[in-house]
């Protein structure tokens, strides 16, 4: 019975829960509920006979109970009219109520029990200065009490004092002695932290670059990480002001230029005047150098003329070079001086008289005076009458100065097949002038170098010296030494003298030595005489 009671007040608890009423109760029908004390909750109950107006119970103290409303409704078929009446029913105390309806036999039995606490939960721990709080609930109906807990803890002091407000650069702060337990400061603890004071760093000004920011002169402190414009930091700053934007790149746009025979090219390429960098495309992406957007000048074509001598109805021609590159004419084999057609034309004979303007002379060229040439006789005169005869050493006005030339540049490398040419630049006046680079001439020293031999070896703790014979035309000798003796791994030395001493070798341990001889080409490379045989030794 107390098992089926349990249940049924499980079923209740759940229909209160969700705010629903209870099962309507037929006439005569006894319930029996199971309540904590405290609990108020509904019934419904029917009847084909109406109820009165009042709900008595023999226990008042237990429970208490009224009929909150009331309805009616006509059953068709069993053609009745029910009575339906809701029972408010709160519970005072444990025990049996007996609950009566007026005017039926209708009996509602009530049992209360006591509430069934758990352990007990802390909701409020204790401090060292207020009381805590437990709270208990009940399981059957989820209803809380609480209870005090009592605090027996006093203050535990800490044995160092804790930092309450750090001090920084400018500005004290405070420490003192706080309670382990309740964190409450302890009287009169507190003691005041010196400011610091800046630890202040200085950044010395940079100049912006094209791609890189620059910053002005400032001071950093690591303290209090602020920015100051002096040394005493009176006057403060930030990053972004002291810090100076990049300049961007100022470009300037070369435009392609062909090279021609004494004169060198250029690739289209942009030049920056800020940074003095030079680049293969205007946004800057792709750098290079000057020299690798330089053109080098092609050199001469030259074909002679051979000398033909005039008569006196057709003209001759002096021996000169002509370029079909540049079209220009030269009165040498190495187009040092340049010349025009009409200079080397030898006319008719018959006085033929040319004149010849006066020429002031440069740093590369020579000037003249004024005269006047016959290319029929070759001779000059100051006159157009010809009445004064000069010479052409006489008219000439020798150039202000000789070129000075720089150190001169390689446009084409010589090779062992082919010349090469060095480009030279006239530091005075800028001009230009080329010159052949022989031909690399093969070195044949390799075949005159022998096969050298070892001559000697001495063993001394972890020290071998070995010497071998001497080779003619050697420049120096390479030796290798491994302990297999197919040298596979071996170690590698140069020697300048017919002897060496290989340190740090193992003891107890066989090792192979070779030596070679070798020269230098012109190139600089090496080349290698054959091995010599191999010489076994036995650390001791």
């Amino acid at each position: 019975m107390r098992k089926i009671l349990s249940y049924f007040m499980v079923f209740v608890i759940i229909m209160m829960s969700f705010g629903i009423e209870g099962q309507s109760v037929e006439a005569a029908t006894i319930y029996e509920q199971m309540n904590c004390p405290g609990w108020t909750f509904n019934l419904s109950i029917n009847q084909s006979s109406p109820y009165g107006s009042t709900v008595f119970s023999s226990n008042s103290e237990v429970a208490t109970a009224s009929i909150t409303s009331t309805m009616q409704f006509y059953d068709p078929i069993r053609k009745v009219t029910w009575y339906y009446a809701v029972v408010s029913i709160t519970t005072k105390s444990p025990g049996t109520a007996i609950l009566s309806i007026s005017q039926t036999s209708q009996k509602i039995y009530v049992m209360v029990t006591e509430h069934t606490w758990d352990e007990g939960v802390v909701t409020t721990e204790p401090t060292c200065s207020e009381d805590g709080i437990k709270t208990y609930t009940c399981s059957s109906c989820s209803k809380t009490k609480k209870e005090i807990i009592t605090t027996t803890v006093n203050h535990v002091w800490e044995t160092e004092y804790s930092v309450d407000e750090d001090a920084n650069c400018t500005e004290s702060g405070s420490k003192s002695i706080h309670c382990t337990v309740c964190g409450e400061q302890k009287g009169d603890s507190s003691i005041i932290i010196p400011a610091k004071g800046h630890n202040l760093a200085k950044k010395e000004a940079k100049e912006e670059t094209c791609l890189e920011v620059g910053n002005k002169c400032y001071w950093y402190c690591d303290v209090c990480h602020k920015y100051y414009n002096d040394e005493k930091a009176t006057e403060e700053t930030t990053l972004t002001e002291a810090t100076l934007p990049a300049k961007g790149h100022n470009l300037v746009k070369k435009e392609a230029k062909e090279e021609t025979c004494l004169e060198a090219g250029n690739k289209c390429y942009w030049y920056c005047d800020a940074c003095h960098k030079y680049f293969n495309d205007e946004k800057a992406t792709e750098e290079t150098t000057l020299a690798e957007a330089t053109l080098p000048a092609k050199g001469h074509n030259l074909v002679k003329k051979e000398a033909k001598e005039e008569t006196c109805l057709e003209a001759g021609n002096k021996c000169y070079w002509y370029c079909d590159a540049c079209h220009k004419y030269f009165n040498d084999e190495k187009a040092t001086k340049e010349t025009t057609l009409a200079n080397v034309t030898l006319p008719a004979k018959g006085h033929n008289l040319v004149k010849k303007e006066a020429k002031e002379e440069t740093c590369l060229e020579a000037g003249n005076k004024c005269y006047w040439y016959c290319d029929v006789c070759h001779k000059y005169f100051n006159d157009e009458r010809a009445t004064e005869e000069t010479t052409l050493a006489e008219t000439t006005l020798s150039a202000k100065g000789t070129h000075t030339w720089d150190k001169g540049e390689v446009a084409v490398a010589a090779t062992t097949t082919s010349t090469g040419i060095k480009t030279y630049k006239c530091i005075s006046c800028g001009r230009t002038k080329t010159e052949i680079i022989p031909k690399v001439l093969e070195n044949i020293s390799n075949k005159k170098l022998s096969r050298t031999q070892i001559i000697s070896k001495k063993v001394r703790n972890k020290m071998v010296k070995i010497k071998w014979k001497k080779v003619k035309n050697a420049k120096g000798y390479q030796i290798r030494y491994s302990k297999k003796l197919t040298m596979k791994g071996a170690k590698k030395l140069i020697s300048k003298t017919t002897s060496i001493k290989l340190k740090k070798l193992i003891l107890k341990k066989k090792y192979y030595f070779q030596v070679r001889a070798y020269s230098i080409n012109t190139d600089g490379s090496k080349r290698y005489a054959k091995w010599s045989n191999k010489n076994k030794i036995n650390m001791k």
